[in-house]
């Protein structure tokens, strides 16, 4: 794949600098997110055991250090039909997903023209958090209350 998308720090160079330097200032990856629980066979339990403590790392930063450089490999020998598949789906999962709804209408009656305004609520909601963004007074004007709130039904539905 020619655009690697794991084309960043090489943090297996950073250990291996950190295994062979002990006691210099060297940044391990950072290791926040989801905690996941992994069977490993003795042997590579020893060893990621090893590493971490001569390098003064931790096991997950070790893990994490080893994962992405075999994700930037595999990315590296994937041919790019496939690298840009996967990328598609991962951007699906990894891209918040925005959408602009309705989230209330009113209507209120003009003291001035004793007509009926619709008054809309719309909001975007970012991976289930949502915000307002702006509310909107209808450009016209409404003979009764429900022909308002008929109006505002119909572009809730739209929204929806």
């Amino acid at each position: 794949m020619r655009n690697n998308p794991l084309a960043g720090p090489d943090h297996v160079g950073v250990l291996k600098t950190a295994l062979e330097q002990q006691g210099g200032y060297l940044r391990p990856p950072s290791t926040g997110g989801d905690q996941i629980s992994i069977r490993l066979s003795e042997s590579l339990l020893a060893q990621l055991d090893v590493i971490a403590k001569r390098a003064e790392w931790t096991r997950a930063q070790v893990l994490t250090a080893l994962i992405e450089r075999g994700l930037f490999d595999l990315y590296h020998r994937l041919s790019d039909d496939v690298g840009e598949l996967i990328m598609e789906q991962l951007t699906h999962i990894l891209v918040p997903t925005m959408r602009t709804y309705i989230s209330k209408y009113w209507a209120t009656q003009n003291s001035s023209t004793r007509r009926w305004e619709l008054y809309i609520e719309y909001k975007q909601k970012i991976d289930g958090v949502a915000d307002v963004i702006d509310t909107k007074r209808m450009s016209r004007d409404y003979s009764s209350e429900q022909e308002a709130l008929d109006a505002g039904l119909s572009e809730h539905e739209k929204s929806m």
